[in-house]
């Protein structure tokens, strides 16, 4: 395993526009600046190929990101994305993807701060190691006398190294960015791309284990909420069913002669 102090790491948000390669591009990107970067964002695009953990490579087309993240060093990424084509959740390794739209953010460390971070240390009574031993020596022998003309004895050293465990260790002062209280970057939306209409998160929301009243598929059992306002519902019949609430409008719920709330839904009006 290896650790890296992050602690100055710089913050990029980076924007893919329609047919561009985005691995490709990423890896490029980070390169330029001669480190390594941590990366974690979402998208779509217009095809892409994923690798299992087999490494058995697949094409996909036209899909969603819901989550890319991963590693990019070394001139390599190694990015882990789930996708969803449909009500179809695919996830692997991104080999390669033309977008769509894409926003990644991504922090690189500073080439000159990328040092292993170390096991903590020991309290100040605990013995010192061999790294304070060789430094007690090396102190021990510019402090002898030039006209002893020998080394220093183990009782110096040990002696030395002793002072210098008794020492506190020098603090280091580091770099402290100052934590906005606004997003200190808003994206505009991509071109021909529309926002999402959040509106439905001020309506009612229904539960899962709740029922919706749909005009077609009549009295319906919330199974599934997903994060962009989509819900599986289950019909009467047993068949499951994809909605979305940001083209329906929730209407205040009732209660069935079963006790259980049910939420009208009808098309949202433009």
């Amino acid at each position: 395993m290896e650790a890296y102090d992050a602690t100055n790491a710089d913050r990029y948000l980076l924007r893919f526009g329609p047919d561009e390669e985005l691995v490709e591009a990423l890896v490029g990107w980070v390169a330029m600046r001669g480190g390594r970067a941590t990366v974690r964002g979402t998208g779509a695009f217009q095809s892409s190929v994923v690798a299992d953990v087999d490494g058995e490579e697949r094409k996909v087309s036209g899909a969603e990101a819901i989550s890319i993240s991963g590693v990019v060093a070394g001139g390599a990424a190694q990015l882990r994305v789930t996708l969803l084509r449909g009500m179809q959740p695919i996830g692997g390794t991104l080999v390669s993807a033309t977008a769509l739209g894409a926003d990644l953010e991504v922090f690189v460390l500073d080439p000159d701060e990328e040092a292993e971070v170390s096991a903590p240390t020991t309290a100040a009574s605990a013995s010192p190691g061999w790294g304070d031993v060789a430094a007690a020596s090396a102190a021990a022998a510019q402090a002898k006398p030039a006209a002893t003309g020998g080394a220093p004895s183990w009782a110096e050293v040990a002696a030395a190294s002793q002072t210098a465990a008794a020492q506190p260790a020098p603090r280091t002062k580091k770099r402290r960015k100052p934590k906005p209280q606004e997003p200190l970057f808003q994206p505009d939306p991509l071109p021909g791309q529309k926002q999402k209409d959040l509106s439905y998160l001020e309506e009612p929301q229904p539960e899962i284990g709740d029922f919706v009243l749909h005009k077609q598929f009549g009295k319906c059992k919330v199974e599934r909420i997903g994060e962009d306002g989509g819900l599986v519902i289950k019909t009467a019949g047993g068949r499951r069913r994809a909605i979305k609430l940001t083209v329906l409008e929730v209407l205040p719920p009732h209660e069935d002669n079963q006790g259980r709330m049910v939420y009208p839904v009808q098309p949202r009006r433009r």
